[in-house]
C-alpha cells in the first residue's frame, strides 16, 4: 500500500484555536481527490493522575462543542515550546491543584486520524495535593478522586463520553496500574 500524497492545499482558515485547509490528494492507488478537508488545532497532553491511596483523579468540565459536561481525565494544549510531560505537569496542576511527584508517557495516539494530525500524549503520574487549582476563565470543572474500579464503571456505563480519557483508563485498568508503576 502507498501512502496518498499532498497536490495542493489551501488554508480556509486560520485563527489560534483551528486552522481549516482543502487539500487536493492523490491516493496510493493515483485517485485524485478534490475538496479532502483537514482540521489542524493543536497537540494534547492528558494525565492519568493516581493518588497515593491507588485512586484516579477525574475532571467534570463544561464543554461548549458537544454543549455538555463532561467527566475527563485532566488535560490541555501543549503550548509553544513546551514538552509533552512540561504541559502535562501544568495542567494537572491548573486544573486539579495535584502535583506530579512521578510522570511516564504510557502513550501517544491521534486525536482524529481521518481529519487531523495532532496526537494526544497520555502520561501515568503518581500525585499529591499542593494547592488550589488555578483555571483559566473557560475551565468550570468539578474534580473527583474515585478508584479505578469507579473509573472503569463509569466508562462501562456510558457516564465518561470522552474517547480519550476511556481509552486511558481501560488500558490503565487492563495493565494494572497500581502505586508501584
Amino acid at each position: 500500500m502507498k501512502p496518498w500524497s499532498l497536490v495542493n492545499r489551501e488554508e480556509i482558515l486560520d485563527t489560534p484555536w483551528v486552522s481549516l485547509y482543502r487539500d487536493t490528494v492523490r491516493t496510493g492507488e493515483g485517485v485524485l481527490i478534490e475538496g479532502y478537508y483537514t482540521i489542524r488545532q493543536f497537540n494534547v497532553a492528558m494525565v492519568m493522575p493516581i493518588t497515593e491511596a491507588g485512586n484516579v483523579i477525574l475532571v467534570r468540565e463544561y464543554r461548549h462543542g458537544c454543549n455538555d459536561y463532561v467527566w475527563q481525565l485532566p488535560a490541555g494544549k501543549i503550548n509553544d515550546g513546551e514538552t509533552a510531560m512540561e504541559a502535562a505537569r501544568r495542567e494537572l496542576l491548573e486544573e486539579t491543584g495535584y502535583e506530579a511527584d512521578t510522570m511516564k508517557l504510557l502513550g501517544s495516539w491521534y486525536i482524529s486520524s481521518p481529519r487531523m494530525p495532532d496526537k494526544l500524549f497520555t502520561f501515568l503520574a503518581h500525585v499529591h495535593r499542593s494547592q488550589e487549582p488555578k483555571r483559566d476563565i473557560t475551565e468550570e470543572m468539578i474534580v473527583r478522586e474515585m478508584t479505578m474500579g469507579e473509573a472503569v464503571e463509569m466508562v462501562l456505563n456510558d457516564e465518561i463520553k470522552d474517547p480519550h480519557s476511556c481509552t486511558a483508563i481501560l488500558w490503565a485498568e487492563r495493565g494494572g496500574i497500581t502505586n508501584e508503576s
